[in-house]
Order: C-alpha cells, then structure tokens, then sequence
C-alpha cells in the first residue's frame, strides 16, 4: 500500500526536510519538493502504515507548515538522495520533551542533539549542560530560583538572565512553566497557543487579561511570551510548575543573534526579526553585505516568482515601494519644521481658512521635526497636531497604539494622494486631520482613520500597478508592520499581498 501526504511548507529551511527523513528511514519513501511543495510517498503493509501515521502524529508542529492532505496512491520507484549538509537543530522537539514527561528519559531530539545551553551562577563561569551533569545542574537551578535569586543561560542566541517572576514587567520576555499558566496572566486564543508550541518556539506579545491589569494596576496592555525552547528550560519549568510556580522572567544581557519574534493575524503570521530559521547559507549572504536591509528586500523577492510590489515600510530608514526589485516608486518628502506646514496652508484660500479656524480651538507648532522621508513620520506629525505627546517619535507610537485599540470596523477618510507631479501630498493628509478635528472627532477615531487610509492608498497604489500588468503580488515589509491594525487592513484590502518566513527588519 502506497500513501502520499502533500505539505505546504513556507520556511526556507532544512527543518521539515529532516524531520520527513527522520520519521521515514525504516520504510521505502520518496520525497519531492517543489518550492513550498512538499510530497512524501510512504509504501508499507497497511499495518506498518498505520504505525507510521500514529508517530508521524507526535512530530513537532512548525508555523511555516500551513497545510497538508494524505491520500492513497499509485506505486513508485524511490528518486529521492537525502542531502549530505541538512543543517542541526539543538531545539526542544516533541521526541524529547515526551520522553522526559512520560519516562524521565535523558533523549536527544530528531538531530541527535541533547542540548546547547550553559548555565552560570555568577555571571561569569558557565558549565556546558550535558547527560551526565543534567540532573544536578536542574537541581541547583532549583534552589537558587526558588530562593529568588537569579541565573545566567548562554545559547547561540546571546546571554540572558532569569529568575521567578515578581508580578513586575521590567525584563524582556516571560516563559509559562505550563501551558496551563498563560490563561493567569494573558488571553490566549488557540492559534496563538499552537504557534507558541510550535517548533520554532516564537517570541509572540499577547494581551493581559483585564482582571490581572486591574488588580495589579498595569499601565501596560500587551507583553511577550516565549515557551522553552531546549530541554533543560524545559524540565526545569516543568519541575517549577509542579510546585505551583507559574512564570519565569527572561532578560537577555548579550545579543549573538536576534531571538526569533513573530505577530499574529488570526491563523497567519508575520515574522517581525530574527534569521533563526533561515538557512544559514542565505543568512550569511545577507550579512556579508554593506546594506543589509536591501539584501534582505532583495532575498524577500527572490521567494517569489511573480512580479511584485514590495512594501518597504520603516520606521528608522526612508520609505520604499519597489517594483520588480530596482525601482522606487514612492516619491514623500516631508517638512523639517512646522512652519512649512502652515506656509504651505497659506498657500490657497481652503487651506487659509482652515488655518485661521483650527487655531482659534488648537495651540499651533513650532518646532523642528526628526523627519526621515517615510510613512512614519507622517504619523508622528499627526501624533503631534493630535498631542498624543510632546516627544515626536513617541507621539506617532502612541498613535499606532491607540490605532492598534481602536474597535471600529471602519474609521474616518483621510486624504492619502499623490499630487500631479506623482508626489505625495502630504500636506492634503494633515489638512484632512485638522479638519475631522475641529468637527470634534476623538484623537483615537483620527489615528484609526489615518492608519486605514493609509492602507487604501496602498492598495491603490497597487491596483493601478496590477491593472497596468506591471505587478501580480503585494510582499510586505519594514518595521511599520509590527502594528497589527495596519498589517491587519493591509491584509484585509489588498487581496494580493502574500506572506513569508523573512523578517520584516534586520
């Protein structure tokens, strides 16, 4: 009997490539791939077969599997060579997590790797974490935590500290010693579980549920959370939970790497840094150039084979809308001072009109702007008209924040335009804002309009590009993205616009 199984793979990696090599080897496979296509033919007696499948059930979910089917098939001649340079895992996987829970069993995972970390008491002596020293470096680690007390991890990734958590969000990042913990502190839907369970072990900022900001008196609304991700944390976050300790506290003291952190839309995900789950080949290229953020565009490209229309939307560099790779379409040049803002109002009697009403109800600017020539900036101008607060950076933040609350399901037009010298015209899009508030609408209902308005104007952008055949597929990128309000509308009205496993920044 013959069994095909069909994958949707996204990564642009070696893991599922192993992973189907691993859970195959004692039976005659085959296995075809076919850039995110993934096909494993599988021949055995209908028994082995139902063997296979039952442990084929137990392999690590990956974000960047977002589909398969199974289906009976037609006899083959096996094509497949396994590749002599898969790249090694030392990650947690289900092998090994299962064999500790279930067994108490020392095990590697499907790389035969054990684990990478060292621990440190002091800060500055780490001891390698292996077999033979497991058990005793889990129970020191155990009276020190409990006592309160901090510890020192080293991974590829950098040099964290930890210790019980305190109720206090001043580190980076907290890891649930349970699953069955998170729902204490945060909501949690199942997608966001799954993904926080998968393989890849994200960085993912979930909300705090309303009853624990009220109790503790929070000013904060959202705060990341990672599960262990090799496994000592693991046993040791298991053990912890066994007596009723819920969460740890991670700071990282020294960067090798970027963790690896995604955002959440529902079922679908961006990732916003960390190369983690690149291949190592493509990640050395990218870091081996001088501009490194334009060779990370140019590898986003490269994963697709239509034409393309990318979204290079940041919050640090100038702001980019490239087609087919090479060129710019986006021409935005913003003012330095606010001054020019009110000059250019002066400028025709609308705009004249609406500056002697506005400053009749509204305190006038005068200062310079740190503008960089992107949509950003643009909402830290509108951040400032609006005095979400003095600081310019901060006020277009806040503005994102209060976008990313924002319960309407459609906000107020604002005017996103190019001008007839195919400029944008921004100062069309703050006369908009200065209008809407001198008709008394909310500061919050205002930054939802913008961040909306703003999506529609690159979906127009895009139409006319696709009408034009000069474009077939919308890839986003850029640091503006982390907002999930824009990435949510962006997804929602360009129909088009496709994901990856490339990080939006570097």
């Amino acid at each position: 009997m013959v069994l095909e199984f069909k994958f949707n793979y996204i990564g642009d990696n070696d893991v599922f490539e192993h992973l189907l090599n691993f859970y195959a080897k004692d039976y005659i496979y085959d296995i075809s791939i076919n850039d995110e296509e993934y096909i494993l033919k599988i021949k055995a007696d209908p028994d082995k077969l139902s063997d296979f499948c039952n442990c084929f059930n137990n392999i690590s979910h990956s974000i960047f599997l977002t589909g398969f089917e199974v289906k009976e098939a037609k006899d083959f001649k096996p094509t497949y060579k396994q590749k002599q340079n898969l790249e090694n895992y030392a990650s947690l996987s289900f092998l090994n997590s299962n064999a500790y829970v279930q067994k108490n069993i020392l095990a590697e995972n499907e790389w035969g790797k054990f684990c990478e970390i060292s621990l440190s008491f002091d800060g500055k002596n780490f001891e390698k974490v292996n077999k033979s020293n497991f058990h005793s470096l889990l129970l020191k680690t155990l009276d020190i935590i409990k006592k309160r007390e901090k510890v020192w991890m080293k991974n590829h990734k950098g040099i964290y500290t930890f210790y019980l958590f305190d109720k206090e969000f001043k580190e980076d990042f907290l890891m649930p010693c349970d699953v069955k913990a998170i729902s204490s502190i945060f909501v949690c839907s199942n997608e966001q579980l799954k993904f926080l369970a998968s393989f890849e072990k994200p960085l993912l900022a979930l909300r705090l549920n309303a009853l624990f900001r009220q109790k503790y008196d929070l000013k904060i609304d959202k705060f990341f959370l990672k599960l262990a991700e090799d496994i000592f944390l693991f046993a040791l976050t298991h053990e912890l939970f066994k007596e009723n300790f819920h969460f740890l506290s991670f700071k990282k003291n020294e960067s090798f790497m970027d963790d690896f952190k995604i955002l959440n839309i529902k079922d679908k995900f961006v990732v916003l840094e960390g190369f983690e789950f690149v291949h190592s080949k493509i990640k050395d290229l990218i870091f081996a150039k001088d501009d490194k953020n334009m060779a990370r565009i140019s590898y986003l490209a490269s994963r697709f084979k239509q034409k393309s229309l990318i979204l290079e939307l940041s919050k640090e560099c100038d702001d980019i809308l490239l087609l087919n790779k090479e060129f710019n379409l986006l021409k935005i040049t913003l003012p330095d001072h606010s001054k020019n803002i009110y000059s250019e109002l002066e400028n025709d009697p609308t705009g004249k009109r609406l500056l002697e009403n506005f400053q009749k109800e509204f305190k006038l600017l005068d200062e310079k702007f740190e503008s960089k020539n992107n949509f950003f900036s643009l909402l830290c101008i509108v951040g400032r008209i609006l005095n979400l607060s003095q600081d310019f950076k901060e006020a277009g933040q806040n503005l994102l924040a209060l976008s990313d609350q924002s319960r309407l399901s459609r906000g107020v037009k604002i005017d996103f335009k190019l001008n007839d010298n195919k400029e944008f015209d921004f100062i069309r899009t703050l006369r908009s804002v200065m209008s809407f508030m001198l008709a008394g609408v909310s500061a919050q209902d205002i930054s939802y309009g913008v961040v909306e308005s703003l999506s529609y104007f690159l979906r127009d952008f895009y139409d006319e590009l696709k009408q034009e055949k000069k474009a077939e597929i919308v890839l986003i990128s850029g640091s503006l993205f982390e907002h999930k309000s824009l990435l949510e509308n962006v997804l929602k009205h360009i129909r088009d616009c496709k994901l990856s496993n490339v990080p939006l920044r570097i």
